[in-house]
């Protein structure tokens, strides 16, 4: 099985939304806002081996080449976008990003 393994790009994003989450009064608690984000990288790491992967759009080239990209419905509101490299022996969460930042470049 390949290892998974994230950017620091990739992971700084994750932190600062945790942060971000909580200061907009998105969650009432820091935990709550920490376990939202434990739980897209614990989707991440459950599925990215079996999730049909789609060729991340151009747009997002900046970030790395031939990224592929897998979804997750956090809820009827959040889709997240997870763009990734793969080799055969690892995968590398490259960016993360949700349809509310830039979902109009996907399908």
């Amino acid at each position: 099985m390949r290892e998974v393994k994230f950017d620091n790009l990739a992971l700084s994003y994750l932190y600062d939304l945790a942060k971000l989450l909580f200061d907009k009064e998105y969650f009432s608690f820091v935990e709550t806002a920490d376990k939202y984000i434990d739980d897209i990288i614990v989707f991440i790491l459950k599925n990215i081996h079996t999730f049909p992967h789609k060729k991340a759009p151009a747009y997002f080239s900046k970030y790395g080449k031939n990224l592929f990209y897998i979804s997750y419905n956090r809820n009827q509101r959040t889709t997240w976008y997870i763009l990734f490299e793969k080799t055969n022996a690892h995968f590398l969460i490259r960016y993360i990003t949700n349809n509310h930042k830039e979902g109009q470049f996907f399908e």
